[in-house]
C-alpha cells in the first residue's frame, strides 16, 4: 500500500512545485507601478484576453455585442430611452462589458476609450451602453459628442462637490524658507 501512495505523493509534489513557478499571466495582480505599467502595456496590445476577444473602438464593439446578444435581448434594449439604457442595463450589460472586456485593468478598448478622455470605468460603460443603444435604433453614434457631454457632467459635479463641501478647518501653512511654528515646543 506505501509503496502506491509514495510515488503517487512525489508525482503530486513534483506537479505542484513545477506549476507554481509558471510564467504570471495576465489576471495576476501587478504589485508595483512599474509592473502594473508593464502589465497595461502588453494588455493593450492583445486582441483577446483570457480567451475573450476584445473590440479595439467603439464600432467594432457594436458588432461584437450583435453577435453575442439575442435578439430578444436586443428588443428589451431598444424599447428602453437612451438614459434609461445607460441606467437601467449598468449592473448587467454594463458589468459584463466592464468584465469580459478588460476596462478596469486595461485593455484595447480601454485604451481606445482613455485616449478620447474617458477615465472612470462607469463613464466608458455608459458609452458603451448609449452608443449600442443609438446603434440598434439606427442613430448616428456620434461617439465625439456624447464623450464630450459625459465629460462636461463629470466635471461639472466635481465643481459642485468642491462648492457645496464644508471646510473642516483652515489654517496657514508656512512657506518654504519660513520658521515653523506650528510644531515648535
Amino acid at each position: 500500500m506505501m509503496k502506491k501512495i509514495i510515488p503517487l505523493f512525489i508525482f503530486t509534489c513534483i506537479g505542484i512545485f513545477g506549476f507554481s513557478q509558471s510564467e504570471p499571466e495576465l489576471d495576476t495582480i501587478p504589485t508595483s507601478p512599474s509592473d502594473q505599467a508593464k502589465m497595461y502595456a502588453i494588455r493593450i496590445k492583445k486582441s483577446r484576453i483570457n480567451g475573450i476577444y476584445i473590440p479595439k473602438d467603439i464600432n467594432e464593439a457594436m458588432k461584437d455585442i450583435d453577435e453575442r446578444i439575442d435578439s430578444a435581448g436586443r428588443e428589451k434594449f431598444k424599447q428602453v430611452s437612451e438614459k434609461e439604457s445607460a441606467k437601467k442595463f449598468h449592473f448587467t450589460f454594463g458589468q459584463w462589458m466592464s468584465h469580459n472586456w478588460s476596462l478596469p485593468q486595461g485593455s484595447r478598448l480601454s485604451h481606445y476609450l482613455k485616449g478620447k478622455g474617458l477615465t472612470f470605468v462607469d463613464d466608458m460603460m455608459v458609452t458603451l451602453s448609449v452608443c449600442y443603444h443609438r446603434h440598434i435604433n439606427g442613430i448616428p453614434l456620434d461617439e465625439d459628442k456624447l464623450i464630450a457631454e459625459i465629460l462636461k457632467r463629470r466635471h461639472d459635479a466635481y465643481k459642485l462637490r468642491f462648492k457645496n463641501g464644508t471646510t473642516i478647518s483652515k489654517r496657514k501653512l508656512p512657506r518654504p524658507g519660513e520658521i515653523d511654528t506650528l510644531h515648535r515646543e
